[in-house]
């Protein structure tokens, strides 16, 4: 299972190379990969299609992206998942489960890539479409993980009941 560096360096790779582009298309190779996303992987596909990723977060082992609007994108790599960035021409990965095909930039589209040697368990997540991202993030933080130490506006939600206590 990737450790708290291993996602941090993704959430860093996201941020540099997908935050503030827009998703042209979402593909979804396995619908159990979105199995969270209640409407299912139509639906999933098409919110996503056409909004702009505009952060990439981490709480612990979960990333979330939020989109304009107000949604996130949360994902959870589970045992083996990778997000994997790809130029144009780059073969797609042998266990693709989601590809994200992003904004034409400089020579050609950029895709990312969910990649998942596993058969995804019910025990594993990937990514659900949640409204209101921001909040959940926070309730995410204070439900599931606890509040970080210098996570103050968080702090302050809890504090104000905005969000319940762990």
């Amino acid at each position: 299972m990737p450790e708290l560096p291993e996602v941090e360096v993704v959430r860093m790779g996201l941020a540099e190379h997908v935050v503030g582009r827009r998703i042209d298309a979402v593909t979804v190779h396995h619908q159990r990969s979105v199995r969270r996303h209640e409407p299912g992987p139509s639906d999933f596909a098409d919110r996503l299609t056409g909004a702009t990723v505009v952060g990439a977060e981490r709480r612990g082992k979960y990333l979330w992206l939020p989109i304009d609007g107000g949604d996130a994108v949360l994902a959870h790599l589970g045992m083996s998942g990778q997000m994997l960035i790809a130029g144009p021409g780059v073969e797609e990965p042998r266990h693709l489960r989601i590809a994200f095909d992003l904004e034409k930039i400089f020579f050609g589209n950029t895709k990312a890539h969910f990649d998942d040697i596993r058969e995804i368990r019910a025990e594993f997540a990937f990514d659900t479409l949640v409204a209101d991202g921001a909040f959940y993030a926070a309730y995410l933080v204070a439900e599931k993980l606890g509040v970080p130490v210098l996570d103050e506006a968080g702090f302050r939600r809890l504090l104000d009941g905005e969000v319940p206590a762990p």
